[in-house]
């Protein structure tokens, strides 16, 4: 699989826009994460997450339905720091239902490919979606949760077991060599994030706003790998984002 998830980059050094999105919400301190919890059945891979990887799981559905290119129809919620984006929204591809402050709801018909181009316009938005079909069922929760809080399975990503091999990896990514995804019935993946500084760029220093934009978070990430029980990786990741 090419996606990536953002941990996954992070550990490759591979900083980019989207990653340090992911950190704007987060001030100095620790901060347990959800973990990700995976189950395999005969017939399909389950995996459920925090809402940091919501737009990982969109992305990585559009990779596994690339090929057959299929329609996805489903609806969700799409939320940014400005008001009256109904155009910009709808330009992306979303239909927008109703519209409250930041928050609008929305529906969408879109193949595989066109959403994938419309998630990639809507980079500076926070994006939940929900939709189903053969072989791949996505849903999340439509509303963020608060800064630093925690809620368990935000996401759910459920697929055949044709593509748990690739899901499986992804998540797994650390202990992805010699993996045989045939041979696991759970695994749990803990992660605690430990911010320790901020950097803020010295021509957003006297702008408050625009400081909490651009600044970039300093620190570290714990990440404890768990397989049918069994502890398989523990260690740390630093980063700047």
């Amino acid at each position: 699989m090419k996606a990536k998830n953002f941990i996954h980059k992070i550990s490759l050094n591979e900083i980019d826009e989207s990653i340090h999105q992911k950190f704007i919400r987060f001030s100095l301190g620790e901060f347990v994460r959800e973990s990700i919890l995976i189950k395999k059945t005969a017939k399909a891979l389950q995996v459920q997450t925090g809402a940091e990887y919501a737009v990982d799981l969109m992305l990585m559905c559009t990779e596994l339905l690339a090929d057959e290119n299929p329609t996805l129809t489903g609806d969700g919620v799409i939320t940014s720091s400005k008001k009256n984006l109904n155009s910009e929204i709808e330009a992306a591809g979303f239909n927008v239902k109703a519209s409250r402050g930041k928050k609008y709801t929305v529906t969408f018909e879109l193949t595989a490919k066109e959403f994938k181009e419309a998630l990639e316009k809507m980079t500076d938005y926070f994006v939940l979606v929900k939709f189903t079909v053969p072989d791949v069922m996505l849903k999340m929760k439509m509303s963020l949760p608060k800064p630093g809080s925690i809620s368990e399975k935000f996401a759910t990503l459920k697929v055949d077991n044709k593509y748990a091999e690739a899901v499986a990896k992804n998540f797994l990514f650390d202990i992805a060599e010699g993996f045989d995804v045939t041979k696991f019935k759970s695994a749990e993946v803990k992660q605690t994030f430990f911010i320790e500084d901020v950097e803020i760029p010295k021509e957003y220093q006297d702008d408050f706003a625009l400081a909490r934009l651009h600044a970039k978070k300093k620190g570290k990430i714990k990440r404890t790998v768990i397989v049918d029980g069994e502890e398989k990786k523990s260690y740390e990741i630093e980063f700047l984002a």
